[in-house]
């Protein structure tokens, strides 16, 4: 058995502190025992989160969550690009903070 923190991935829509939603993700993030926890974030976007969260040394990827009646092809590159994330950091367990994220995030943690 490891003793290794275990990777927990929080998604969100945005990358801008815009609500309380991002608030309580940051402040959350921010506040994981490092011992048990290593939180990894994705963002849908560029933003003040995004950059609040590098600058507190927590990992943070923008990976875009298009809606559902934009093209496969960038729907696609998506799911492969957060696929491919989850993977190499050996994600444990996913948080959405929202629907569009959760929608990305459902098949991928099944597998």
């Amino acid at each position: 058995m490891s003793n290794a923190p275990a990777a927990v991935l929080w998604m969100d829509s945005w990358g801008q502190l815009a609500g309380g939603g991002q608030r309580s993700l940051l402040e959350a993030v921010t506040r994981l025992d490092s011992r048990r926890f290593r939180p990894v974030v994705v963002c849908g976007s560029e933003g003040d989160l995004v950059s609040q969260l590098r600058q507190r040394g927590i990992g943070c990827s923008v990976i875009p969550f298009p809606g559902l009646l934009e093209a496969k092809p960038a729907r696609r590159e998506s799911s492969a690009q957060l696929d491919r994330l989850i993977e190499k950091e050996h994600i444990r367990l996913i948080h959405a903070n929202a629907l569009r994220p959760a929608l990305y995030a459902a098949p991928v943690a099944r597998r």
